[in-house]
């Protein structure tokens, strides 16, 4: 497998930019959305491709996760339905609390710590469709989260096969780069997400959230601290309050992981630590496939594992020398999809492979 930067661009920025105006450009797949309510009173999105095979009980169902203030139709996503459709899977978007158009009922938005939203969501879908092999892919935090979530679930896990394309393995580890790309966008993309909920959060009794800081920071940490740590719950608030590590810390975890999510945090540092896939991707036992850049400008290419020691039996790690951050694009995209991706291609072979018998014959195009 190799990738080809369109016309031979290789600058990160670069190759990132054309992906983001690939998607931009393309026409929209078509979803029929669904709202789950959640065991903690919490709602998320599943949208479902419209298609005649959502209720083919041979067809594997693969769950895309969306990146930091994305949705369904976020730019790195909107190829790879095409994709995994010709390859004979379905598709359905999960969609986090707070995005993309899915109310928010409890005052906590998507981080990068909560995998029991997607648990549930991986369940209601397993008895929705029983008998149906499920997968998963997820995208830049969204593929951080997938991670950490089949490392909790270890040899209990129900997905068959995943794919995490450009996941932040150490919150910590910050590329040269970061600073100015979240003052470029990121920064503002989370104001605007809390502003789209400002009439529930601003004064919701249990919000732990401190508004002010907010609306007033200036980085991606000043952000956490104001969303994430917040303010100490207020007397009498239903909210409940954890240690950074809830039931256990990382470094102790083993087997099969604690599924309680970490509702507060006493400091960013904690948050960073506990969300980090690295303390948890030593558990994944199913065939996972994650892809990494060495000129990703998000997500650290320093951090990702290159021993064998660091990852589970079930994972496979990935790093192309280009490729930028959820972008992979390159010039044979269009034969396969209109705005396909190196990436998009590679997911789709490895779900089928693990998941579809295929003849000895066929040969998987990537």
């Amino acid at each position: 497998m190799s990738i080809y930067p369109i016309g031979g661009v290789v600058n990160s920025y670069q190759l990132t930019s054309l992906n983001l105006l690939i998607g931009h450009v393309q026409p929209k797949p078509e979803y029929e959305r669904e709202l789950l309510s959640l065991k903690d009173g919490g709602t998320v999105g599943i949208d479902w491709l419209a298609s005649p095979f959502r209720h083919d009980v041979n067809t594997p169902i693969v769950i895309l996760q969306h990146g930091l203030c994305g949705h369904t139709y976020s730019h790195y996503m909107k190829g790879q339905p095409e994709v995994l459709t010709q390859a004979g899977l379905y598709v359905a978007s999960f969609v986090a609390r707070g995005c993309g158009g899915v109310p928010l009922t409890t005052p906590e938005t998507f981080t990068a710590s909560r995998t029991n939203d997607f648990r549930e969501v991986v369940q209601y879908i397993s008895k929705t469709y029983p008998g149906r092999k499920i997968a998963a892919v997820g995208y830049s935090l969204g593929a951080g989260l997938l991670l950490k979530y089949l490392g909790e679930e270890g040899e209990n896990c129900i997905i068959s096969a995943a794919v995490a394309i450009s996941p932040a393995y150490d919150f910590h580890d910050r590329t040269h780069l970061f600073t100015k790309y979240e003052r470029m966008g990121m920064v503002n993309g989370l104001i605007n997400l809390v502003k789209n909920h400002e009439g529930f959060l601003k004064n919701h009794p249990d919000s732990c959230l401190d508004w002010n800081g907010m609306m007033n920071c200036r980085t991606v940490r000043e952000f956490d601290q104001a969303a994430i740590v917040g303010k100490p719950p207020n007397e009498g608030s239903n909210r409940v309050g954890m240690d950074a590590y809830g039931t256990s810390s990382p470094d102790k975890l083993t087997g099969n992981r604690h599924k309680r999510d970490f509702l507060h945090f006493a400091t960013v540092d904690d948050y960073y630590t506990a969300s980090s896939s690295k303390h948890y991707i030593q558990c994944i036992t199913i065939p996972t496939l994650a892809i990494s850049s060495k000129d990703d400008f998000l997500s650290a290419h320093t951090s990702v594992p290159t021993k064998s020691e660091l990852i589970g039996t079930g994972m496979c790690v990935l790093m192309t020398p280009h490729g930028g951050h959820v972008s992979f694009s390159d010039c044979f995209g269009n034969a396969y999809g209109p705005a396909s991706c190196w990436s998009d291609r590679v997911s789709a072979a490895w779900i089928k492979s693990c998941t579809i018998t295929v003849p000895v014959a066929e040969e998987i195009k990537v």
